[in-house]
């Protein structure tokens, strides 16, 4: 399995929609020093953060998170199997 890491999400969202980390720093009034350790995944965003990107860049948490719906079927299977649901 493939893991990809939110900080290669939010840097390929960040290249499609032709933004600078400048851009997206004073968009989401944050350091430009900021969004470089989040797209090094130095750094996370914090819960706000990630759903202003959602919203402003019409893409999924899930998405951004590297989620898909085979990765979250197998998790809930794991769940299921261990008794937590």
């Amino acid at each position: 399995m493939v893991i990809i890491l939110l900080g290669e999400r939010l840097k390929e969202v960040r290249i499609n929609n032709n933004l600078t980390q400048t851009d997206i720093a004073n968009k989401f009034n944050v350091t430009t020093a900021t969004v470089s350790a989040w797209e090094k995944d130095k750094a996370k965003p914090d819960y706000n953060i990630l759903k202003g990107f959602a919203e402003e860049f019409n893409v999924s948490a899930d998405y951004l998170l590297g989620i898909n719906n085979k990765e979250f079927e197998r998790f809930r299977n794991l769940l299921k199997e261990a008794g937590n649901i």
